[in-house]
This record gives C-alpha cells, sequence and structure tokens, in this order.
C-alpha cells in the first residue's frame, strides 16, 4: 500500500511541476489541453486494465460434477454490505469489535477531510492532475498567491510525502520502536496540530512549516488498514475492507457541503479558517485514538 500511495503521489507531484510550464505557454484552448490530457490518461488506464491487468478468478471443485467452475459474481449485491456490516459488528475478544469499529470512523475522518480539501478543483483549470483543494483560493486571498506559487507549494508538499511514504514508518517503527496504534494516534496528533497552525498562519514561512508538519497523514491509511488485518481472520479481511471502501465512496458527500458553507462564511475576513473544519475533524479522531 506504500508503493501505491508513493505512485500516486509522484504522479500528482509531477503533475504539478508540469502544469505551471504547460499553463505559461499555453493561453488558448486551456479546456482542451486540460480535459484532453484527462481523457488520454483514462483512456490508457481503461486499455490497461482491460488487456495487461489479469482477471481474478475464484474456482471451486464441485464434487458431483468432477470439474471446476467459476462462480458467477454480480456486479452489484446487497447481501455483500450485509455480511460486512454483520462482519463489523460481530462479537471479537479483548474488545477487537470496539477497536475495529474506531478504526473504520478514523478511516471515514481521513478520506471526509481528504476530500474537503478537493472541492474546488473544478475552478482550478490549471491542475493537469486534476487535484484542486480549497488551500488555494484561500490562500490565494490571504497572500495574493498566483498559480505557479501554489503549484510549487502543493509540489513540495507532494515530495515531502513521498519521502514520508517510504522512511515514515520505518522511522517511527524501527528507530523510534512505538507500536501502530501509538503510530495511529501521533499521526492524528500531528494533523490536529497541523490544520491548527495552517489556520492561524500569518506568513508563508508559517504556511510551509504548518503543512509540511502534516505531511505523516499519508501514514494513516495504511496503519489503520494493517492494525485491521490483526483483528479480524483472514476470511474477513476482505469484507472489511469492501465496507470501509464503500465509506469512502459515500464520504465526499458529506464533505462537500460542510466545507463549501464554511468556506463562504469566513472567505471575506479570514479564509484561511477553513482549515479549522478540518481540526474539528482531527479532533474527533484523536478521541478515537485514544
Amino acid at each position: 500500500m506504500s508503493v501505491c500511495s508513493v505512485c500516486l503521489t509522484l504522479g500528482i507531484l509531477t503533475g504539478y511541476l508540469v502544469s505551471n510550464e504547460i499553463y505559461e505557454k499555453v493561453h488558448h484552448n486551456t479546456y482542451y489541453i486540460l480535459y484532453g490530457v484527462s481523457i488520454c490518461s483514462c483512456v490508457l488506464i481503461l486499455m490497461y486494465t482491460a488487456f495487461l491487468l489479469p482477471e481474478n478468478k475464484v474456482h471451486i471443485f464441485d464434487v458431483k460434477e468432477s470439474y471446476p467452475r467459476i462462480i458467477n459474481k454480480s456486479f452489484f449485491n446487497i447481501s455483500h454490505i450485509k455480511k460486512s456490516v454483520e462482519v463489523l459488528f460481530e462479537n471479537r475478544p479483548s474488545k477487537g469489535r470496539t477497536v475495529l469499529m474506531l478504526l473504520t470512523f478514523i478511516i471515514v475522518i481521513d478520506i471526509l477531510v481528504f476530500q474537503g480539501k478537493k472541492i474546488f478543483s473544478s475552478l482550478l483549470l490549471f491542475f493537469i492532475t486534476g487535484e484542486g483543494n480549497f488551500r488555494y483560493l484561500s490562500l490565494k486571498a490571504t497572500f495574493s498567491w498566483s498559480a505557479e506559487d501554489y503549484n510549487i507549494f502543493s509540489a513540495i508538499l507532494s515530495g515531502s510525502a513521498v519521502v514520508t511514504s517510504l522512511i515514515g514508518v520505518w522511522l517511527l517503527k524501527k528507530v523510534l520502536d512505538l507500536n501502530e496504534p501509538f503510530m495511529i494516534f501521533l499521526i492524528v496528533m500531528l494533523s490536529l496540530t497541523s490544520s491548527i497552525l495552517v489556520s492561524i498562519s500569518k506568513t508563508t514561512t508559517d504556511i510551509y512549516c504548518s503543512a509540511l508538519l502534516g505531511c505523516f497523514v499519508v501514514l494513516l491509511s495504511p496503519l489503520v488498514k494493517s492494525e485491521v488485518s490483526y483483528l479480524v481472520p483472514n476470511s474477513d479481511i476482505g469484507k472489511i475492507f469492501a465496507l470501509t471502501s464503500t465509506l469512502e465512496a459515500i464520504t465526499p458527500f458529506a464533505a462537500t457541503p460542510i466545507y463549501t458553507e464554511v468556506y463562504n462564511l469566513v472567505i471575506s475576513s479570514k479564509p484561511l479558517y477553513v482549515n479549522f473544519v478540518s481540526a474539528g475533524f482531527w479532533l474527533i479522531a484523536t478521541i478515537l485514538a485514544l
């Protein structure tokens, strides 16, 4: 999972680095270039998935027929969700059910904050990656940042996230000898602190230092999911992760109106105060991590 996170972050970093050059050199037909690159990328992903990615097939040996048969899987089956919920609420030793539910809520909060940072992506034409976030508008209103300033800022954060993904777990686990529950609590606390410091930042240096403090959040999801894998048997891991994926898909519908409403309230006076919403969510996650 860390490798996937690094690859994703490298892609975002590349987008931030090349977007400035493209935006400066091409002042016309920006829409066509932006969505053209997106379409080409989606087509490449589709072709890779269809022709190169091997398909996993489940074979069950039928004693009566004495030959393997492939189970037909429906695209959507409500019974799968019911089974996933049953597994989540199943009684487990050593308060395992409570711990599992708390970890699931932490994953949801992580996605909630992350999605809240992306709600204004459709307004930012120059992001080749399509990964705009609300910080651009608040930083532009506060410090009069240009698109280039914000892209440099985002590129530095993305590069720091790559480094954190590569050495973060090693540093916390091998060097500092911290256990995973404490690492989860520490990362949530750092994210809370980062959001508060960003909200009260007065200078560009404050913004950079505060935002870099929150780079450890890239380790949160892998650590939480790793901890979940210890709590449930191998046969139930897929059901739990399927449920968390469903919650991750639903969460943005809650994040968008919350961040939009708060942003509209503070944009005229203290635009950076919108980060207090993230701080509130991280405070809840901190309480859950305790």
